[in-house]
This record gives C-alpha cells, sequence and structure tokens, in this order.
C-alpha cells in the first residue's frame, strides 16, 4: 500500500541543557517484499539498525522511503555548561571546548617549532560560536550522546510509523471494496457460465461425432479402417477427448477461490494477506485461461 507521514518533536537534550527538533517523513509504494531506505543526521546514523528493526516490526511489505532531518529554529536554545552567551543570547560561545582546544593547539605548536595558534583561529573550529543574530544560521543544534540518538528517534519513528500505518490502511480498505467488487463480477460471470456447461458439452460432441463419421465414410473399404473394431476404437478415444473439454472443474475451483480470495480479505492478519491474494489471483487467472481455451 502507499502512503506519506511527516511527524515533528522536540527532544530535550541530557542535562536540560537546549533541545533539538526533528522531523521525519516518510513514504510507501507497493512492493514484494519489505525494502527500506533510511537517511539519518549524521551524527544519529549509529541508530540506523534500530531504525530499520523498528520499520520491520511494524510493517510488512512495501517499499519505505525514511528521511530524519533537524528542523532550524529562529531562536537560541539555553546556554549549556561550560558555554558563554553574549549579546543577549544572540551568539554563544563554547568556552570549555574552545579553552582545551586552544592548550592542545599551543603544545601541537610548541612540538613542532612553530607560532602558536591565536584566539581567533580556536574560534573558527567548528562548533566553538554560535552566531544567532543570523536566520540562516540560527540552527540551535545541540550534540547528541549515543543514548539521546535512540531517545530522540524512537518517539519520532513511532509516530510516523503510526501514521503511514493509518494512511496505508486507508488506501488498503479502499482497494479491499475495489477488488469485492472485482469478485462480484467474476462470479456472476461464473454463474452465467455454469448452466451452458452441458450445452457446450453437447456441441462439442456433436462435432466431434460428426467429423468421425465423415472421416469413416471417406475410409470405408480401407483395411483396417473399416472394420467395427477401428470404429470402436476411434468412437472411445473421441469420447476421452470429450470428457477432456468439460468445463466443470475449472467451474468449480473457481468458486472456491472466491470464497478464499473474500475471507483473506477480511483476515485480521494482514501480515500475510497481500501473498495469499497474489497467489489466489494467479489461480483464479490461470482457471479462466484453461476454461477459455476449452471452450
Amino acid at each position: 500500500m502507499t502512503g506519506f507521514a511527516s511527524v515533528e518533536i522536540e527532544v530535550p537534550v541530557t542535562g536540560g541543557a537546549g533541545a533539538n527538533r526533528f522531523r521525519a517523513e516518510v513514504r510507501s509504494v507497493n512492493h514484494r517484499y519489505l525494502d527500506c531506505r533510511v537517511r539519518l543526521p549524521r551524527d544519529l546514523a549509529s541508530a540506523e539498525s534500530a531504525v530499520r528493526a523498528k520499520l520491520a516490526e511494524k510493517f510488512a511489505r512495501g517499499s519505505i522511503d525514511l528521511s530524519i532531518t533537524r528542523v532550524k529554529t529562529t531562536s537560541p536554545t539555553q546556554a549549556g555548561p561550560g558555554q558563554v552567551s553574549l549579546a543577549g543570547g544572540r551568539i554563544r560561545i563554547d568556552e570549555a571546548a574552545a579553552s582545551e582546544a586552544k592548550k592542545y593547539l599551543d603544545q601541537l605548536a610548541y612540538k613542532l617549532g612553530t607560532e602558536a595558534p591565536k584566539l581567533e583561529d580556536v574560534f573558527r573550529l567548528p562548533g566553538m560560536v554560535q552566531d544567532f543574530s543570523k536566520p540562516d544560521a540560527a540552527t540551535a543544534v545541540e550534540p547528541l550522546s549515543a543514548q539521546d540518538s535512540w531517545t530522540a528517534l524512537e518517539p519520532l519513528l513511532t509516530a510516523a510509523s503510526d501514521q503511514l500505518a493509518l494512511a496505508r490502511r486507508s488506501e488498503g480498505e479502499k482497494t479491499a471494496i475495489a477488488l469485492k467488487s472485482f469478485i462480484s463480477e467474476m462470479r456472476l460471470g461464473q454463474r452465467k457460465i455454469t448452466p451452458l456447461r452441458e450445452t457446450w458439452r453437447t456441441q462439442i460432441r456433436e462435432k466431434i461425432k460428426e467429423r468421425v463419421r465423415l472421416t469413416l465414410e471417406s475410409l470405408a473399404g480401407v483395411e483396417p479402417f473399416g472394420s467395427p473394431v477401428w470404429e470402436a476404437r476411434v468412437t472411445a478415444e473421441l469420447a476421452l477427448v470429450a470428457d477432456r473439454t468439460d468445463i466443470a472443474e475449472e467451474l468449480q475451483r473457481l468458486a472456491a477461490h472466491f470464497d478464499s480470495f473474500e475471507k483473506e480479505l477480511g483476515s485480521t492478519n494482514p501480515r500475510q494477506v497481500g501473498k495469499k491474494l497474489e497467489f489466489l489471483a494467479q489461480e483464479m487467472h490461470r482457471e479462466w485461461t484453461t476454461l477459455g481455451n476449452k471452450c
């Protein structure tokens, strides 16, 4: 079944310093098996296997495309431990990280015999300074620990999966109505054909008898074709041919397939319904083809 869902949630960071906001978009199209494609922010990549397992618990079939992204915010979050806010919170400096980086770079410069880096060089390092005065730069991204990664994704993924399941179920219910209509039409055709079975069987036998009669007349006087034994043998073989053209078995199997198909449409175990319906559809097609060839 096809479907789409989009969910946004805000996840607080351990320690209470700020929060992250994430958006999940998930799409599903028909597929014989379960095929999941997952795209996560780089620092959440460690949770990909858990995300795939969660999707496999919820869905049995379908091509599912899940994308989780951070959502930009228009205001900074509260400064955390070791961080300093300036200009009314519009600029935030990670003082602890900057001090540690400066200390390490000074030691490295001493070992290499080069000039020690300036403070402005340290501030150019990623994550040292966040400027919230620029709308495009106001991302308010907080780093997540391994534990926070799954804590952030689990409620987001649950909400998105539930929405997608509802969308798929809605389409499935509409599809079930259409399929029941098709089955009803095929039942009507099968019921119309059933009383014609004996008429067709009689017509086929008469045609065969006429061909046999003409063939035997053309072979009259030619040994052994004109003998009574030969005529009896030919008549018996042609009777077998007439029996093989009987469509009673096809009509019976079609009726059984119709019943099974409708039963599966109302099944309370939807995880296996698709494969069973696919098999029954193939069998119905086979019976209709055989029936048409015999007639």
